[in-house]
């Protein structure tokens, strides 16, 4: 899973540079092929033209000339049983992903320290999106618990496909992931995130994979580098994903439900998958945008970058939910992924 949510994080991160084109427009525009083993997930490509309240629900900005182009998938109102049965016949074939392999990678420039930039405006999002799970199989080896503690290498499910996903060479846990080219008219630019993923321990009470982003450069046309934007932003943005079952329906550090909202009982036998997202974007404000109240337009921004992640993070559950269903009901999947790993990492 931590592969699948590398690249599910560094989509949220992709979203991050999309909130900071509020001071430099730009879009992004790229595609994902639909995977052979969930052919419940249909990628939809959605524009978001002349940012308006009836699109994402968030205070109009078209007057300010902002355009954006964003892409993401979404899953269709297929079931989890639908899903499962499509994948029986391709469940070995499941393991292929974008994840290319280890490789030595030199660092990415640093990104500003928030504190030597120039007045930034600050940005900040946070969403929480659940999927529910409606057999956790909590009556097998192969239970929810389990599959939230796999090791990295036994994921396999890539939310933009289109990307590219390097594991560092000799550093468990990080990652890099190349964005797919990102075009506004005549400029373009190709995001690159390095991510850190950590999975549960045995002796962690509650199974928790966490992803924080490491750093971020953009690398773009000659139109991009002409605006600096690499000197003039810093983002970090960190995802938690959890799972609770009918026999752990609460978080021993979130017993009241502030945090994750996950204090109501649950059926037995099935289970629910979360994750939660926290964008924090520092970037400077630059012509025309200078002109705008400071105020408005961080909440604005905000408000766009907040509705990216939605869009996001419920494919990015409902995709761990049936490659879940996957794993746990397909021997020959299990066995793939193993082989998979100890082929290319060496290790399981």
């Amino acid at each position: 899973m931590a592969t699948k949510m590398a690249t599910s994080s560094a989509s949220a991160s992709a979203s991050a540079s999309a909130s900071r084109s509020c001071m430099r427009p730009r879009g992004p525009r790229h595609s994902s092929s639909s995977s052979s083993s969930l052919r419940s997930l249909r990628p939809s490509s959605l524009r978001l033209g002349w940012l308006g309240r009836a699109r994402l629900g968030v205070p109009s900005i078209s007057q300010l000339g902002v355009c954006f182009a964003v892409e993401s998938s979404k899953p269709t109102a297929a079931s989890q049983t639908d899903a499962d049965a499509d994948a029986g016949a391709d469940a070995a074939d499941s393991v292929d992903s974008n994840l290319t392999g280890a490789a030595t990678l030199e660092p990415l420039p640093p990104m500003t320290d928030p504190e030597n930039l120039q007045r930034p405006a600050r940005l900040h999002a946070v969403a929480v999106s659940r999927c529910d799970v409606r057999d956790a199989h909590l009556a097998t080896p192969f239970d929810l618990d389990a599959y939230m503690r796999l090791p990295v290498e036994q994921y396999t499910l890539s939310v933009l496909e289109a990307g590219t996903l390097t594991r560092y060479e000799g550093q468990p846990g990080r990652f890099r992931f190349q964005v797919p080219r990102l075009q506004f008219f005549n400029v373009w630019v190709e995001p690159v995130v390095d991510v850190y993923v950590r999975v549960p321990e045995a002796d962690d009470e509650t199974p928790e994979v966490l992803l924080r982003s490491e750093g971020c450069y953009m690398y773009g046309s000659p139109a991009f580098d002409k605006l600096r934007l690499n000197d003039k932003f810093h983002m970090e943005f960190e995802t938690r994903v959890r799972a609770r079952t009918s026999g752990r329906p609460t978080f021993a550090d979130d017993e009241d439900g502030e945090t994750w909202s996950a204090n109501g009982e649950i059926e037995g036998g099935r289970g629910e998958l979360l994750a939660r997202s926290e964008i924090n974007v520092a970037c400077e404000v630059v012509a025309p945008f200078h002109l705008v109240p400071r105020r408005a337009l961080e909440k604005t921004c905000s408000a766009v970058l907040n509705g990216l992640i939605k869009l996001l993070l419920p494919t990015f559950v409902a995709q761990l939910r049936d490659d879940f269903g996957i794993w746990a009901t397909h021997p020959e999947a299990r066995k793939a992924r193993v082989e998979k790993a100890e082929r290319e990492y060496g290790k399981t």
